[in-house]
């Protein structure tokens, strides 16, 4: 049997700051250069932390989620490198919370960025000046009850 939950809410989140300064996946986000010359870049945001929980992980899951990309990575010229996004759902992503729920968005692209193209101004900023490869990413997020209503 299948099991469908209502829809509750809906809620907007944002995902800041992919540094450059960082190597390897950390706790929130990270970045890896492959061999072949491409680079991803990963950004996490929990849904049931303690400090301020998107979820209430006894009564609601997430039903759907999406990225909303403002800017993209891109050479210093502005030519967009990235290949592909996509997002996941993951579950204990550190040793501190094996259990809790996080989404994940990843970017792949053909080399490693050096600027940052913005998708309303058509601005192409230095990833130097400020040390991010992506600034900010939005997150759209259906909340479900998982009481039949």
């Amino acid at each position: 049997m299948t099991q469908l939950y209502t829809p509750m809410r809906f809620k907007f989140a944002n995902l800041y700051d992919i540094p450059f300064t960082n190597a390897g996946i950390t706790k929130y986000c990270g970045i890896n250069e492959y061999p072949d010359g491409t680079f991803i870049m990963v950004g996490s945001i929990q849904l049931d932390g303690s400090s301020s929980p998107i979820l209430d992980k006894d009564n609601e899951v997430l039903s759907s989620y999406q990225a909303v990309l403002t800017e993209i990575p891109c050479d210093s010229e502005g030519i967009p490198v990235m290949l592909t996004y996509w997002c996941n759902i993951g579950i204990g992503l550190t040793n501190n919370s094996p259990t809790s729920k996080w989404v994940r968005v990843y970017i792949l692209c053909s080399e490693t960025p050096t600027g940052r193209l913005n998708l309303d101004t058509n601005t192409v900023t230095l990833n130097s000046s400020d040390n991010c490869y992506i600034k900010n990413i939005g997150l759209n997020l259906t909340i479900s009850s998982t009481k039949y209503q």
